[in-house]
């Protein structure tokens, strides 16, 4: 019974969980691909079948080991040994490496949302269907786990300020676009902007250091991402992101944490963090969709006060319009400023 047991656990650790997402390029029916694995929270799809929706075309190269797909950018060329994607001479980084799952070469919902617009030069549409199934836990640490390991399990805080200081991530970066609106404005652009205000104003008005993972447009790996976030004096992190959605009717402010963090937990973490900056936003007039858990690699794993904010959704034309205005902007992030702000004086009061 026992040994029965040991391989019951051993299969769940180590077998991939498969769910459904739809994908589609703009103006186009969406397409439903099933067999859409899941590893450590992160859906991986079949390159052919994502291809084949986006109207590319590819091969597999089996003496280089690598799939070759030919884009308007010329051959793009993609291997499961490398985090990097290759387009002519240059060299871009991927958030995951493309992995071989039950036969076929998979890339991660993050290539599909971030690189994919850019290899095809029009918006892509991807939707989870199953968006709640269960991360798979691997046996052993990968070199991912080991970083975040030094920057998630926070030691026990001496006497002194309540915070000391906040890394903010502006998601994506060069090649990495993130969400692209029909005239070309992007993700990556509001997002820098966002930040760096936000930056400004908590240095400004708290007086304490901001760290931000990128200074402009350029590619960031996933170390220099959370390069920031690794300085011992941070004791919160704020990721900045913007997505996109197949009804334009869709509108709001997402707010994500770890899955692990239960909501009746009182101790002072992501969602309380979130709470904070959910109510602020709120007061401001600001739609807020919710407060939601999510495995994604990107949230990391410990108990660093960590909250992703998807400050809103381009495929609304409505918000879109009001998200590059700097008035709007400026609004904002006196609202999620207000929220740390409300977040720092809760942290004073139970210390």
């Amino acid at each position: 019974m026992r040994s029965l047991l040991i391989f019951c656990c051993f299969m769940a650790l180590g077998a991939p969980v498969f769910a459904a997402v739809e994908l589609t390029l703009r103006g186009q029916e969406p397409v439903v691909i099933e067999n859409v694995y899941q590893q450590q929270g992160v859906s991986y799809v079949a390159l052919e079948d994502i291809l084949d929706v986006v109207d590319l075309s590819g091969q597999w190269d089996a003496v280089a080991h690598t799939y070759r797909i030919r884009t308007s950018r010329g051959w793009v060329v993609l291997s499961p040994a490398s985090s990097y994607m290759r387009i002519g001479d240059a060299f871009y980084p991927m958030h995951d490496k493309p992995v071989f799952i039950d036969g076929r070469l998979r890339v991660s919902e993050s290539f599909i949302q971030s690189q994919l617009p850019q290899l095809t030069g029009r918006p892509v549409f991807f939707r989870q269907l199953q968006p709640q199934l269960p991360a798979v836990v691997e046996t052993q640490n990968t070199g991912i786990d080991e970083l975040f390991e030094r920057l998630l399990r926070r030691t026990e805080r001496r006497p002194g300020p309540a915070i000391r200081a906040i890394a903010i991530d502006p998601g994506h970066g060069g090649l990495d676009t993130g969400v692209i609106a029909p005239d070309g404005y992007n993700e990556k652009l509001l997002t820098f902007e966002v930040a760096d205000q936000l930056a400004r104003l908590l240095r400004m008005r708290l007086g304490i250091p901001v760290y931000i993972s990128r200074s402009g447009d350029y590619d960031v790996t996933l170390d220099q991402r959370i390069e920031s976030a690794l300085r011992e004096d941070v004791d919160l992190w704020i990721l900045l992101h913007a997505q996109s959605a197949f009804s334009p009717e869709i509108k709001g402010i997402d707010l994500f944490v770890r899955e692990e963090e239960e909501p009746l937990n009182p101790s002072l973490g992501s969602l309380v963090l979130a709470r904070q900056l959910s109510d602020a936003m709120m007061q401001g007039d600001f739609t807020v969709r919710g407060i939601y858990p999510s495995s994604r690699l990107s949230l990391g794993r410990g108990n660093l006060p960590t909250v992703q904010l998807e400050i809103g959704y381009f495929s609304n034309p409505d918000e879109l319009r009001q998200l590059r205005q700097k008035e709007y902007q400026i609004h904002l992030v006196q609202s999620v400023f207000e929220g740390i702000q409300n977040y720092i004086s809760l942290s004073r009061e139970t210390r």
